[in-house]
């Protein structure tokens, strides 16, 4: 599954797995992908993601008792708290900076639990390799490995 959602549009486009990549990141070899039609919109997470996005100073905790969001403004993210969404940068194997937003677990130091990036004017789930490739117009060894920076930084951090 490929998604992409526009920030601010309110559109969170899915789109299923007909590609066929041919040669990224070998080369001259030109890429070809194809793309279905658009099968799902998730209008709950684009207004979280654009909540984070537009507002990065601000974090979206998970109650650990209920699971129900709760949006707070922190110096820094505490340590075993749980579940946080929170603004920030991720910066690719080639240097170039992607504004992001992140859900990390403060529970496992800071651990990536999930990763979107606003490229042009939508988002993408990082795991949706092949349209962010195409998007951003890289191969996978311009992309991948890549780090990260928080806007809020967390107080146990076993990454940087």
């Amino acid at each position: 599954m490929w998604t992409a959602v526009e920030p601010g549009a309110g559109q969170l486009i899915t789109i299923g797995q007909s590609y066929s990549v041919l040669g990224v990141g070998f080369g001259d070899a030109a890429a070809q992908v194809t793309m279905e039609p658009i099968l799902e919109q998730d209008a709950e997470l684009i207004k979280w993601l654009n909540l984070v996005y537009s507002s990065p100073q601000f974090v979206i905790w998970i109650e650990k008792e209920n699971s129900n969001p709760v949006v707070k403004s922190l110096k820094h993210i505490p340590k075993n708290n749980g579940e946080y969404w929170v603004s920030g940068n991720s910066i690719l194997a080639s240097g170039k900076k992607i504004p992001s937003i992140f859900i990390v677990d403060s529970n496992s130091g800071g651990s990536l639990k999930a990763t979107y990036w606003s490229i042009g004017k939508t988002w993408y789930e990082i795991q949706d390799r092949p349209a962010v490739l195409l998007a951003l117009g890289l191969n996978s060894l311009e992309v991948f490995p890549f780090d990260w920076e928080l806007e809020i930084p967390l107080e146990d951090d076993i990454f940087h």
